[in-house]
């Protein structure tokens, strides 16, 4: 049967909503509860002292994998995380297993979470454990179908109060802790098994850390992933680290060894030694019901994106990829509450969930491959804001990680993740093998030694560059500002303006024309509006970003399809113009983001007009730049009068704003600080919003009494942020 094709990724896109705050909440609420709150009285069970340099060890671990999801996580910000990012990376059937066996982990670990807080109420309450995990299921399964907002808004509510309790405690007990012996006199040695039993410990108490990169699943929800995903991550990771370590160690140190085992409330027996009778108690319940509500809410938002992901690529069935009115994945979000009631009636879940941290060590590890596959495989749209640093060595430290820590784990960890790995492999050839037509990056290690690649992927990272907009680095302003317009009479066929473009490239930066003719067209040539666009890619990595605006009278013939790719948005009519963006390799997210900015512009409503009617080199760069520009005309009197006879470098322009183009006379001036603007001088300024709307201001006329010689035009506003 040959396989269909279908557009990767598609469906509706989740709403941005997210914030620092926010992330930050998630990422230490999936993390934090059940690792201190329950995890060390059974982990001490086999680890005694060990448990303090495990939970170290095993942050140190956590970290490659964090520094790869952050950087996965601002190249290709959608939902699904850690599945979207494997099965781009490695293939479909990689991500099958990732993304199944990662939501069944997480299902698992959010049910214990419910599970150890039925622990904590029995405290106070004769409860029954399932009857309470299953309220709470349905309980936070509701929430987070209403939306996100009143989800995450509870979220970082629940974290505060879990954080700043656990705080207070630790303080509290690391100065009662002086005047006890660090073992609270129970003895033991530090390794009672040796090194490889703290390995295996440090494995068991991983766990701890398994939903640090749960924010990653919703990733397509966060405003501006590029700095929020790194610097949330950043914060959990440390936050985490110090909780459990000084957790750790002050449970040893007042409780001992034989005291903190198989203990299931550590915490509260830490309160009630600084805080004896049911004031104790009440402070240890206060603070678990804020941490596993918060471990419980942050599992579900994040696993519901699981299937969600999947359903939009084909690998589920496609009514789990609808968000409903409240802007939620809403079916995917039922079938993850109750997938995980059903575990709660029928699996011993305290045992499934320490079991599936294995499983996540080993997507942690392949996390560590996806990027060393992302980069080595040269996809110029792979281009994230934060990129891990010291690459790649905490990727193959991570890989060795995780791979070295399953295997001391036991052979019941590998058996059940084999046991999960098998049923995620047989649903693929069962029902997804012949719904996709997609290979992942990988394929492109294959296009490198003359092999085929999966162009799909490059056309899908694109589009997320897209709609990711310029950045500030890009300068694009500037780029514009600076860039080389031919006139061309026409009419011609596409192949003679592209040669002409690339022609006076050459004379004026020595670019070779016919190479820059022969890649362009062997890449993509979209149409956007009256305008084709080329983008160029050079060998030559340190080639900054070049733009040659070609405005034809007559027509260009639009182009032809290429041997690579037909064109996007093709039409019959004539064109008439092509913008040629040259950049080497270095280059390549600022070209596509600079075309992808261009073709945002060409098709707004009055662009073809603007185009055909420009005047000069410097009105024809003013439509480009519509909304980020203003051109200000120095006239004999009024407010702009100022701006004769001064240097451009004393203006005292607004910051982020900058003179890019001076018109005198009938010529355009590439500006520097020593040009000293006269009457009559057309000035383009371009920046930010809030700069040239100050400008406006200050150089705008009243509309009484305005002198005809002094004006000053705005071609519009910049883009809302």
């Amino acid at each position: 049967m040959a396989e269909p094709t279908r557009t990767p990724a598609e469906g509706p896109r989740l709403e941005a909503r997210l914030g620092l705050l926010d992330v930050y909440a998630i990422c230490v609420g999936a993390m934090l509860a059940p690792g201190i709150l329950l995890l060390p009285g059974i982990a001490a069970a086999d680890a005694g002292l060990a448990i303090v340099p495990a939970y170290l060890l095993a942050g140190v671990l956590v970290l490659p994998a964090a520094l790869s999801t952050a950087e996965l996580a601002t190249a290709m910000p959608k939902a699904g995380g850690p599945y979207y990012f494997l099965d781009r990376a490695l293939g479909p059937v990689v991500g099958t297993v990732g993304g199944l066996g990662m939501w069944a982990a997480l299902l698992f670990k959010t049910a214990f979470a419910f599970v150890g807080l039925s622990a904590y109420l029995g405290l106070v309450v004769d409860v029954a454990v399932v009857p309470v995990a299953l309220v709470l299921t349905g309980v936070f399964t509701a929430l987070n179908i209403v939306g996100l907002r009143k989800t995450s808004g509870l979220q970082v509510v629940l974290v505060g109060v879990m954080v700043v309790g656990l705080a207070g405690i630790l303080i509290a007990g690391l100065a009662a802790w002086t005047t006890t012996p660090p073992d609270g006199g129970g003895g033991g040695a530090l390794l009672p098994e040796g090194l490889g039993g703290l390995i295996a410990t440090t494995g068991v108490v991983f766990f701890s850390y398994a939903g640090l990169t749960q924010v990653a699943s919703v990733a397509e929800e966060v405003r501006a992933p590029g700095r929020t995903i790194p610097l949330g991550l950043l914060l959990s990771v440390v936050t985490g680290v110090v909780i459990y370590v000084v957790g750790a160690a002050v449970m040893l140190g007042l409780q001992g060894p034989q005291g903190l085992a198989d203990d299931l409330t550590p915490v509260a027996s830490v309160t009630e030694v600084l805080l004896p009778g049911a004031a104790g108690v009440a402070v240890a319940v206060l603070v678990a019901l804020a941490g596993f509500a918060a471990t419980g809410n942050a599992g579900i938002l994040a696993a519901a994106r699981f299937p969600f992901a999947m359903a939009r690529d084909g690998l589920l069935g496609a009514r789990l990829a609808r968000v409903s009115r409240f802007g939620t994945p809403t079916l995917a979000v039922v079938a993850t509450g109750g997938v995980m009631a059903t575990a709660i009636l029928a699996l011993d879940i305290e045992a499934i969930a320490s079991l599936s941290s294995a499983f996540i060590l080993l997507v942690y590890g392949l996390l560590n491959l996806a990027v060393i596959v992302m980069r080595a495989s040269r996809i110029p749209a792979y281009d994230p804001r934060f990129r891990s640093p010291w690459y790649p060595w905490p990727q193959v430290a991570g890989i060795v990680a995780s791979v070295g820590l399953v295997a001391q784990m036991g052979g019941l960890y590998l058996v059940f993740t084999g046991g999960m790995i098998l049923a995620c492999l047989l649903w693929w050839r069962w029902w997804a093998r012949h719904r996709v037509a997609r290979h992942g990056a990988i394929f492109h290690w294959f296009a490198l030694l003359g092999q085929r690649q999966d162009h799909n992927l490059d056309a899908e990272l694109i589009g997320i560059v897209q709609q990711e907009g310029p950045r500030r680095e890009d300068r694009f302003d500037e780029l514009v500002a600076r860039a080389r317009v031919v006139e061309r009479a026409g009419p011609e066929p596409f192949e003679d303006a592209l040669a002409a473009a690339a022609a006076d490239l050459e004379a004026a930066e020595g670019l070779d024309a016919e190479e820059v003719v022969r890649r362009a067209r062997a890449g993509d040539l979209p149409v956007a509006g009256p305008v084709a666009m080329a983008g160029v890619l050079l060998d030559d990595p340190g080639q900054g970003a070049r733009l040659v605006l070609l405005r034809s009278q007559g027509g260009i013939a639009p182009p032809l399809a290429s041997p690579a790719q037909p064109p996007q948005g093709a039409v019959d009519q004539p064109l008439e113009g092509l913008f040629l963006l040259v950049a080497g390799r270095d280059a390549a997210g600022t070209m596509l983001r600079g075309l992808a900015q261009i073709a945002a512009h060409a098709e707004q409503e009055g662009f073809a007009a603007a185009w055909r009617a420009a005047r000069s080199e410097q009105e024809l760069k003013e439509t480009v730049l519509q909304h980020r520009v203003l051109a200000v005309e120095v006239g004999a009197r009024g407010p702009s009068a100022e701006l004769a006879g001064r240097p451009l470098r004393e203006l005292g322009l607004p910051r982020g704003s900058l003179v890019a183009l001076v018109r005198r006379n009938g010529h355009t001036l590439v500006p520097d600080g020593d040009v000293a603007l006269t009457t009559g001088d057309r000035v383009t300024i371009v920046g930010e919003p809030e700069a040239l709307a100050a400008l406006a201001q200050r150089y705008q006329p009243a509309s009484n009494g305005a002198h005809p010689e002094d004006r000053a035009s705005s071609r519009g506003r910049a883009p809302r942020s």
